[in-house]
């Protein structure tokens, strides 16, 4: 044999005839190729040595070898040898697989080494890559998915891609395969889409997945590339809250409000009901503000705003405009106007009571009162601009009748003087008229 190999331009660097002595050589001389027999002395045969040797060295293995059953070779395919070469063999025979298996091995180390890099940006991609065959079974994984949806590779792979859907978008999915692999539908292919995609843990987020498929041999493979837009959303979100509702207590803002009424005055008009504003004001707020500390008014505030939650119905509306202002907005009250007044004013007095219980703050007790002005609408010639001053006017004349009371809007009042709030007043302490005609 060694002859044959020299005469065919081969040197042989060793040689032995015990399985584990092979790998021992093998790890030390690092030759191009191995020529093995598959009955070898020791207690590892030659099937065994070549698995070894292919594992640990990634060199080739050609058999040479007088076994020819089945059995064996079946078994000598698990060592996915370079060569299968029957004793006895001709030279012709062994040149043409002496020449052949170098060529395979670097034929499958390029191909190798190509996976590892394709496989190397795969992992570091920040999107998410999945692919499953035509009958939705997960073939490969990527690092990002598995951080997208919170499992390893290996809880995935095998498994149908349906686990990673939230239950409702399954039946779904599954028709999707199906009509697939019916019709050669594929009408998902090429788009990128948002939906809902499901974590270990049973969370739902949102995503964009965009699918594309490849066909070789008749198999068809489908590549889904995922976002998570969990990040991206809860930015979105961010920026609404911060452009429709105060940072402080967390209600709406004046923006969100002017547009909430716009909606409340157009729904009056539309149902024949009224809807009623209402302005309050925090009595005395500026005193506890600068002899406490904007930190504890800044508290103060907070309690209003979770107290003025526990008064209105759950389609009614809250907001701050700004400093010691809250606006409540009521809609769907009666369609009778006196009915209306009626429960606009039961609302205004909750939020009285409520508003007027001791604040515990800083190990303290403080008492702050509201002055609060209220106007009725419905589907009459008043603009939204109209409303917000109606309801601010009678928030002053609230006040000008001592404070820690409600008003309803009187047109009179809006057409005195500039001076109506002191005329107001004087009404309020001479014969306390307005306090018993239009405040309460």
């Amino acid at each position: 044999m060694q002859i044959q190999l020299a005469q065919l331009g081969y040197a042989v660097a060793g040689h032995t005839t015990r399985g584990e002595d092979a790998i021992a050589l093998v790890g030390q001389l690092r030759p191009d190729m191995v020529l093995m027999d598959i009955q070898l002395a020791g207690a590892i045969d030659g099937v065994s040595a070549a698995q070894a040797i292919r594992e640990q060295f990634g060199v080739p293995v050609i058999f040479l070898t007088a076994f020819a059953a089945d059995d064996i070779l079946e078994r000598a395919k698990l060592a996915e040898p370079y060569g299968y070469i029957l004793k006895p063999f001709s030279e012709r025979e062994l040149k043409t697989v002496l020449e052949m298996a170098p060529y395979k091995h670097q034929t499958e180390t390029r191909l190798h080494e190509a996976a590892l890099h394709n496989q190397t940006i795969l992992d570091n991609m920040l999107d998410g890559v999945v692919t499953i065959n035509a009958y939705g079974v997960v073939d490969s994984f990527n690092n990002a998915a598995c951080r997208i949806f919170g499992y390893t590779r290996e809880q995935v792979l095998g498994r149908n891609v349906s686990m990673l859907m939230p239950a409702p978008l399954r039946e779904d999915h599954d028709g999707y395969l199906q009509r697939h692999r019916d019709t050669g539908e594929a009408r998902i292919l090429g788009t990128a889409r948002q939906v809902q995609g499901q974590r270990q843990d049973g969370s739902t987020f949102p995503m964009t997945l965009s699918v594309t498929s490849v066909t070789r041999g008749g198999n068809t493979t489908f590549i889904g590339l995922v976002r998570d837009l969990s990040e991206h959303q809860h930015d979105q979100d961010e920026i609404h809250r911060l452009a429709f509702y105060d940072a402080l207590t967390g209600l709406p803002n004046r923006r969100l409000l002017l547009d909430r009424l716009q909606h409340a005055m157009q729904a009056s008009k539309r149902t024949g009901q009224h809807g009623a504003l209402m302005f309050l004001d925090l009595d005395h707020f500026k005193q506890i503000n600068d002899t406490l500390g904007h930190d504890v008014g800044d508290e103060l505030l907070q309690h209003v705003a979770q107290r003025l939650r526990t008064c209105v119905r759950e389609g009614d509306s809250i907001a701050r405009l700004g400093g010691d202002e809250f606006v409540v907005l009521l809609e769907a009250l009666s369609d009778h106007a006196l009915e209306a007044a009626t429960q606009s004013e039961q609302v205004a007095l909750k939020i009285l009571h409520a508003l007027g219980q001791p604040y515990l703050l800083r190990k303290h007790t403080y008492t702050c009162t509201p002055s609060i002005g209220i106007v009725d609408f419905l589907e009459d010639q008043k603009t939204l601009e109209d409303l917000m001053k109606m309801a601010d006017v009678a928030m002053y004349q609230a006040k000008a009748c001592g404070r820690n009371t409600l008003c309803f809007f009187d047109p009179a009042i809006q057409a005195a003087t500039p001076r109506w709030r002191k005329t107001c007043a004087k009404a309020c302490w001479n014969t306390n008229l307005c306090c018993t005609t239009r405040c309460k």
